[in-house]
């Protein structure tokens, strides 16, 4: 088991471990065909907005549930649902 930390010294330090991440790992995984191309997109997006000082967060949050939604991979049940979805991350399935 490895030790993750909860927390981040700076803005700085996560936008090099999410830029070394897609680098070293995400893009090797979508060559091998272990990881969706549209994941490494994703990813990439919200790490051009660390370095250019953008919010993409929202954007990569917002983009990620509608494309959910309109592949029928997201089923919300009432609009609330639908309108926190929209807004904040989801959980991921383990």
């Amino acid at each position: 088991m490895k030790f993750a930390p909860s927390f981040s010294l700076s803005p700085v330090v996560g936008a090099m471990d999410k830029l070394a991440r897609i680098t070293f790992m995400r893009i090797p995984e979508a060559v091998q065909g272990q990881r969706p191309w549209d994941d490494v997109a994703w990813d990439t997006l919200e790490a051009s907005g660390y370095v250019l000082g953008l919010p993409t967060a929202q954007v990569r949050i917002t983009g990620e549930y509608i494309t959910d939604v309109l592949t029928n991979q997201a089923h919300p049940e009432t609009p609330q649902q639908a309108l926190h979805d929209l807004l904040f991350r989801r959980e991921q399935p383990r």
